[in-house]
């Protein structure tokens, strides 16, 4: 992600010397300092389409922020952009008590040891993702939610083969999906859910 220009939903992300600019014009823009410039800077880890992620010199704090304005920092649920109270309600709701997700086993598993995620519940706090582990070409999750509401939530797929992602939420392409350069499939389902929904990958 280095010095690398990235641009993608609208948004762009630009080192400029020691600085990170994230900028989303007339909804937000974030300057993030390299630890060169501040000792309580950041090293970005990641930077793509979806989202930028961020972790401290000493890895102990990180910061994840999403192309829609949702930013995790060390876990904790902020907002980049004013948000509506009933959608800002819904995203804290659902970082307390994310989703139920349930994976046939022969198509692969909720991954419960995942970096940044801090109960094994297969939901990394630290990314506000759900974390998954595919067994080949062909995936499916249902996600159940635990809250009223479960805004846009993000699934990250390891395991998956190199090749074109395609995502399905009821017969309705996703098109929200991002290869990762350690080949994780990161996949934001543009919908509010109230019910359980099932997502179906499949890679071509």
């Amino acid at each position: 992600a280095g010095g690398s220009d990235k641009a993608g939903d609208g948004w762009t992300v630009r080192r400029r010397g020691f600085v990170t600019l994230i900028e989303r014009p007339g909804s937000f823009k974030r300057s993030i300092p390299a630890p060169e410039a501040d000792p309580d800077g950041w090293r970005i880890e990641e930077a793509n389409d979806l989202r930028v992620r961020a972790i401290s010199e000493d890895g102990r704090r990180c910061w994840t922020i999403y192309s829609d304005g949702r930013e995790y920092l060390n876990g904790k649920f902020t907002s980049a952009v004013d948000l509506p109270e009933s959608q800002r309600a819904a995203l804290e709701e659902q970082q307390v008590s994310p989703a139920d997700l349930s994976v046939p086993e022969e198509l692969g598993r909720v991954e419960r040891n995942a970096p940044g995620d801090r109960n094994n519940d297969g939901y990394a706090e630290m990314t506000g993702a759900y974390q998954l582990k595919a067994n080949g070409s062909r995936f499916e999750v249902t996600i159940t939610p635990r809250t009223a509401k479960l805004l846009r939530p993000v699934l990250e797929i390891a395991g998956l083969p190199a090749g074109r992602v395609i995502a399905t939420i009821e017969g309705r392409l996703i098109d929200q999906t991002v290869r990762l350069a350690d080949g994780h499939v990161l996949i934001e389902v543009p919908a509010m859910l109230d019910r359980p929904i099932t997502v179906n990958v499949r890679v071509q």
